[in-house]
């Protein structure tokens, strides 16, 4: 009897420990949710056929706009997705809070009494790319989300936000830092987006026609797995066999090489070229002399590097806007800035805008060494003194954009540019200097009126940004984001 009694005991004991141990780690444990969210903007429509198709693919929530219409609101109604409302508050800084707090405070109220009596609101977005490093706008989007205390208050940053209150959607890469939502565009790669998706601790939030290119024009096995994943099962993504995609078309590459082409043919072309060139960097007093005394009396040469130097700053200006402008800064300069200066909102523009305005300048700069100049007789001196020391562009610009393909840090094209801009500093001053010297009188008032005037000018231009807060807040903001 006590051996049968000791192996009862003994099953009983194991069959506890089963059922405690094993049962409640497998059969009872509860699964992680995965929450994937789409995002309408101000263009896009929203019609039953796209409603269910997101219903369908395991689609959770939406945001749209807070100009949704009436209509496109039942349809939403109809589909049970949850909303989230976007109040389009966006490049908030201390400035513009100041002088339109009241107004802004008024949308956030109105915005939040419309979507209030649907039953499926549950997210307001306060405002977007914002000042929110800075403690001013910080404050004032939690009172703004103190109007709306029955629903869950967001922002979209581009940069961390140390606030327990509101919860944050990140651009997807824009930082290492924790955010309640990833936002994930056209322009990160599938393994990145797959991981993201996968992941059950994070809530993606993709652009409405993003995902539905997906749904028609990748692998039909995203959609199955999607159509899985709106029927319970984990969202697995079947990773693409292709060849990744060439990289976009390198136009800088192609411009800068067609400068030198020019630069090429116009050495061969022009006989007194080469020899002209290397007297003014070997021999700078003499190469001064022979313009001075108008034996070399070509136009040419002046002109041609004047419009190079214009090309050459808008390449530089393009690939600061690439290398200290995200796509969040680019809309926010874009938002600021009048929309008739740029002929789009691109990176592109910085090209064509920077280029037309520094050949502007350059001809006021070499009107305002001729006229006042007594030694400066004919347009090819000043053409001349003005413009051979932009030869050094070629040198500057070259690295640069070499640097920038290479993936040099962010300082050396700083340097860089900083070299450029002092170089055509000095271009004017330089002229200015040799025309005085050939001057026989008055040549400390023409030093005035040129070398003078123009420090004043310029250090008057760089401080100004100082002396005005809103300018200084969105250059901050448009740099930050």
């Amino acid at each position: 009897m006590p051996d049968t009694r000791n192996r009862i005991r003994f099953f009983v004991c194991l069959w506890v420990l089963i059922f405690g141990v094993c049962v409640p780690a497998s059969a009872f444990q509860e699964s992680v949710d995965k929450t994937i969210g789409v995002r309408f903007g101000d263009k896009d429509l929203i019609t039953d056929a796209t409603l269910e198709q997101l219903r369908t693919r395991g689609i959770q929530f939406i945001e749209i706009p807070h100009t949704t219409s009436d209509r496109e609101l039942e349809r939403i109604a109809a589909s049970g997705l949850e909303i989230w409302v976007n109040t389009k508050l966006s490049y908030l800084t201390p400035t513009r809070i100041a002088q339109e707090q009241a107004e802004m405070e008024l949308l956030v109220d109105l915005v939040h009494r419309r979507f209030e009596s649907f039953s499926n609101y549950r997210g307001l977005i306060l405002s977007e790319y914002s000042a929110f490093y800075t403690d001013e706008v910080l404050f004032f989007v939690q009172e703004l989300a103190a109007q709306a205390p029955s629903v869950t208050p967001y922002i979209r940053s581009g940069f961390p936000v140390d606030d327990a209150q509101i919860r944050v959607i990140r651009t997807a890469g824009s930082g290492e830092t924790q955010a309640d939502v990833i936002q994930i565009t056209s322009s990160h790669f599938e393994e990145e987006i797959i991981q993201w998706l996968e992941d059950d601790s994070t809530i993606p939030l993709i652009p409405v026609d993003v995902f539905l290119g997906w749904m028609d024009q990748s692998s039909p096995d995203w959609e199955t797995s999607f159509s899985a994943f709106a029927a319970g099962s984990d969202l697995v993504l079947p990773r693409s066999q292709n060849v990744p995609a060439s990289p976009d078309f390198n136009w800088p590459v192609f411009v800068l090489l067609g400068l030198w082409i020019s630069l090429a043919v116009h050495v061969r072309t022009e006989p007194t070229y080469r020899g002209l060139l290397f007297r003014y960097f070997t021999g700078n007093r003499f190469f001064v002399d022979d313009i001075m005394q108008y034996r070399d009396r070509s136009v040419t040469h002046g002109v041609f590097l004047i419009i190079q130097h214009a090309v050459f700053a808008g390449l530089i200006a393009v690939l600061c806007a690439y290398v200290f402008i995200s796509e969040a800064g680019l809309s926010a300069f874009f938002d600021v800035v009048p929309s008739f200066l740029f002929p789009g909102k691109t990176y592109a523009s910085f090209f064509i805008v920077v280029g037309l305005m520094v050949f502007l300048v350059e001809l006021i700069g070499l009107l305002w060494l001729y006229v006042p100049s007594r030694s400066l007789r004919h347009v090819s001196q000043v053409l001349s003194l003005y413009s051979w020391n932009l030869h050094l562009n070629f040198v500057i610009v070259t690295a640069a954009v070499t640097a920038f393909y290479a993936g040099f840090s962010s300082v050396t094209i700083l340097v860089l540019t900083i070299l450029f801009v002092l170089n055509w500093y000095m271009s004017f001053n330089l002229t200015a200097w040799w025309a005085a010297k050939y001057q026989m009188e008055r040549s400390s008032s023409y030093l005035g009126y040129t070398i003078g005037i123009h420090t004043v000018v310029s250090l008057g231009t760089v401080s100004s940004i100082f002396f005005f807060p809103s300018v200084l807040e969105t250059l901050e903001l448009v740099l930050r984001l």
